[in-house]
């Protein structure tokens, strides 16, 4: 079982979470609960409403429908989280993982709380559309 802080500096390392605070990063790490899965363990299953948001904290996992598109340190879920629709893909463990699995409810919680969290996803997001295929100017 991983310290609140150590959970958080694995936080630090997830993608989707760059711009988000050390205190930010504290308060999710609280917020969170520490799930273990084995590998070919699902994640997260294809159509399932988003009610937990699942941050891949260790170990290595991939979209069930293709295995080359590989997670590791990320945000699994943070865009069908957020939007409220079910998952359009399902995640499968390719070694042990560790997940930080955050309560849909207690994140939108988290950024009505606190909107300097929310303004660092929103800059998150707003990163990659500058650089993605279908970039904004």
């Amino acid at each position: 079982m991983l310290k609140v802080i150590e959970k958080a500096l694995l936080l630090q390392e997830v993608d989707a979470l760059k711009f988000v605070s050390a205190d930010h990063l504290m308060q999710l790490a609280e917020a969170g609960r520490e799930e273990n899965y084995k590998k070919g363990d699902m994640i997260m299953e294809r159509g399932e409403l988003p009610l937990t948001i699942y941050l891949l904290l260790d170990g290595r996992a991939a979209l069930e429908e293709d295995n080359n598109i590989v997670f590791e340190k990320a945000a699994l879920n943070l865009c069908s989280g957020l939007a409220g629709v079910p998952y359009t893909d399902s995640c499968i463990c390719l070694e042990d993982c560790i997940v930080l699995a955050i309560a849909e409810a207690d994140l939108m919680d988290l950024m009505a709380g606190e909107p300097e969290f929310g303004v660092a996803l929103l800059k998150h997001f707003a990163s990659k559309r500058l650089t993605g295929p279908d970039r904004c100017l």
